[in-house]
């Protein structure tokens, strides 16, 4: 038996979420959908450790849905472990409204951090990202969030579903942990899909003071490939030139050098 969770960041209230369900449910034999009850972006793989998790249950448009007041992380956890039904062969996070590209968005990305989470119990996961263009971010995401972009998402969720049938159809490659997929602006099933390495890129200042010992995130930075590197056949570089790009990510084993730190600080005897 084949069961997906589905889960995201943005949360109940997003205009991505049915559209996702419709398209990945007929691929499945069963499904379960666990969100937060809010949207939760920028949170990366941040687990509740104090606070209590509220869990409730609606529906939407004829589509049963479990929200928690947790991370997306936690709500991996809670649709592995603490929801009815077979434990799911499959952990899906998405659509996000917003790119997951190259490093500087994956890191906090609370979309891939779902997936992670998927993945460090053992079950294939896979991310999922609409990418606005090079330059029109704000714009994009004001009508991303509108019920006018349900069309859009339907589109993009069909698209997403023939990527996940082609996994299911073909397994999951067994040296990686996570799929993140990239949507280019203007998805369509003849939109090229290619496999792509995750660019190396970083930002600047992220908090503005609002009034004295008051801070508030308010990006004013952009994103840009770390000295001595190139976005040239990255992931970023590549959907914005508007390809589907699959980035293959594995959780890490050695962090750095093994041997140079070795040198400084001894090996195993």
């Amino acid at each position: 038996m084949t069961s997906l969770l589905l889960t995201n960041d943005d949360g109940i209230d997003s205009p991505a979420l049915l559209p996702t369900y419709r398209a990945l449910a007929p691929l499945f034999d069963h499904v379960r959908v666990v969100v937060p009850h809010v949207e939760r972006s920028w949170i990366g793989k941040a687990i509740n450790r104090k606070d209590e998790i509220e869990v409730g249950a609606q529906t939407r448009e004829g589509v049963d849905i479990l929200t928690t007041t947790g991370f997306p992380a936690d709500c991996t956890q809670v649709g592995v472990f603490n929801t009815d039904g077979p434990r799911p062969t499959m952990v899906v996070s998405g659509i996000n409204i917003g790119a997951n590209h190259s490093t500087a968005f994956l890191y906090g990305s609370g979309t891939v951090g779902a997936a992670i989470e998927g993945a460090l119990v053992g079950i294939p996961s896979i991310a999922l990202s609409a990418s606005s263009g090079a330059d029109n971010f704000g714009e994009w995401n004001a009508f991303m969030r509108t019920q006018e972009s349900i069309p859009t998402w339907e589109t993009t969720a069909g698209v997403c579903a023939t990527l996940v049938d082609r996994v299911l159809q073909n397994g999951f490659p067994g040296d990686i942990d996570v799929l993140s997929v990239n949507l280019p602006e203007g998805v369509t099933s003849e939109s090229p899909v290619v496999a792509a390495r995750l660019g190396h890129t970083g930002y600047g200042q992220l908090f503005q003071e609002q009034r004295p010992g008051v801070l508030k995130h308010q990006w004013q930075s952009d994103v840009a490939a770390v000295e001595g590197e190139t976005l040239e056949d990255s992931d970023i570089a590549l959907c914005h030139d508007g390809s589907i790009v699959v980035t293959p990510l594995q959780l890490p084993r050695l962090s750095g050098s093994l041997e140079s730190t070795q040198s400084l600080f001894g090996s195993p005897q």
